[in-house]
């Protein structure tokens, strides 16, 4: 009867780890610049139309955490803390009986961000002696998640979130991976550093911009992103075979976009939006997953993975994307949070900056703030067959996105202390 009894009993549930790839896109993920990640995916479900609801660091683990969007949540941008009043997925894991363990690599997600809340252990040790301040390399936070796992307890499942913050500009990754794929000719004054960056933008708006410079950054960056990969792989050489998620919490523009070419925030084209996101784990088929998805759903598929019902907030489980289980499309909203010079304050903050609406392969761009039409195009080729009425899709998508704006939740002030913000300057988000 003993035998019966434990035959019987539910086994452990598998640990989780969820990696955020902070100022990652999606094209640079490729079985050359990150050949961990390619393989991973290789083994399981690779989205390739995921988006985060906004392209700045808080926000888009806030929706992580919570399953919402901006509307949602209400963290207008990065030193605007998650209220308690929002219920997140660490909490859940937590009370299903999950070990909670999270390690961050930069000031952005720090304790008074309210990220931290449900998680049992949140080391965010980082070493101001870098350039930036406030931010710890990969190695680091690779090193203290190992760590991390050494002290939990036995006997109960890890959830284990690690931020990588790397790609994030400046682009300096250590040696190999500095100049790993720059062109060795390149004699160009790039050198991947903050001062670097205003050279570069400097020179876009003079016209002046020499195409040997942008294929530096772009080779950096890419550098950032390989760097990341071999740390992604040292830390998963530790696990017995976890449910492993990964996403980048926003993009980066690398010279492709007209009028704001570099860096993040003040758009929400596919460049800054549009992120890599993958699943792989027990019972997690190979497949590749082209409907459109978003940052907000990773919460609520995590929570069905440690087999914890209910989900959270307005997200859904992906889970029937790779089962063959019934998902219904729905509309994804986008939302900048800069620049800071256009604020609203008779309202919510962000409702003047450039926000979109994704539905199918269509994306439409409104910037209130510019004064001009919404600007309604592809995101990405529709091999339907069908020729849609643009017109009347242009209308359907504006009356959606209106709809959203209409919703939003009321004006927040910023009240970070100082520390916060000094953390943020540091970073490079208080200019």
């Amino acid at each position: 009867m003993l035998a019966l009894l434990f035959a019987c009993a539910d086994p452990t549930p598998p640990d989780i780890v969820l990696v955020s790839l902070d100022t990652t896109r999606t094209d640079v993920v490729d079985p050359e610049t990150t050949p961990i990640l390619w393989a991973l995916a290789a083994r399981g479900a690779r989205f390739t139309a995921a988006f985060a609801h906004a392209p700045t660091t808080l926000s888009s683990h806030a929706s992580v955490f919570t399953g919402e969007d901006p509307h949602g949540h209400a963290v207008a941008r990065n030193g605007y803390a998650l209220g308690a009043a929002h219920p997140v997925i660490a909490e859940r894991l937590t009370a299903g009986g999950y070990t909670t363990l999270g390690v961050i690599g930069a000031s952005a997600l720090a304790r008074p961000m309210g990220v931290d809340r449900g998680f049992g252990v949140w080391d965010e040790k980082l070493d101001h002696r870098h350039e930036k301040r406030h931010e710890a390399r990969a190695a680091e936070v690779t090193d203290r998640a190992r760590a991390a796992l050494r002290k939990r307890p036995r006997g109960a499942p890890a959830f284990l979130f690690v931020h990588y913050y790397d790609a994030h500009a400046p682009y300096q990754a250590p040696a190999p991976y500095t100049t790993k794929w720059s062109d060795p000719a390149y004699t160009g004054p790039f050198d991947g550093s903050r001062r670097a960056m205003v050279a570069l933008a400097d020179a876009t708006r003079a016209g002046t911009l020499d195409p040997a410079d942008v294929a530096e950054v772009r080779a950096r960056y890419r550098g950032e992103v390989s760097y990341i990969d071999a740390e992604l792989g040292r830390l998963l050489a530790t696990l017995d075979d976890p449910y492993v998620v990964v996403f980048g919490d926003h993009g980066e523009a690398l010279g492709d976009v007209p009028d704001r070419p570099w860096g993040h925030g003040p758009d929400v084209d596919p460049p800054a939006t549009r992120v890599p996101l993958l699943f792989a784990g027990p019972g997690v088929p190979a497949v590749v997953i082209d409907t459109p998805v978003a940052l907000s759903d990773v919460g609520p598929t995590v929570l069905a993975l440690a087999g914890l019902r209910g989900g959270i907030g307005a997200g859904r489980d992906l889970a029937p994307l790779w089962s063959g289980g019934a998902f219904e499309a729905r509309p994804i909203f986008l939302e900048a949070t800069q620049p800071h010079q256009v604020e609203r304050t008779d309202g919510w903050n962000n409702l003047a900056m450039e926000r979109g609406v994704v539905s199918g392969t269509w994306l439409l761009l409104a910037a209130p703030w510019l004064g001009e039409a919404p600007r309604l195009g592809r995101w990405a080729s529709d091999t339907s067959g069908v020729t849609p009425n643009e017109a009347a899709t242009r209308t359907t998508l504006g009356a959606l996105l209106t709809d959203w704006d209409a919703a939003a939740p009321p004006f927040r002030p910023d009240t970070s202390d100082d520390t916060t913000k000094a953390g943020l300057r540091a970073l490079g988000y208080m200019e």
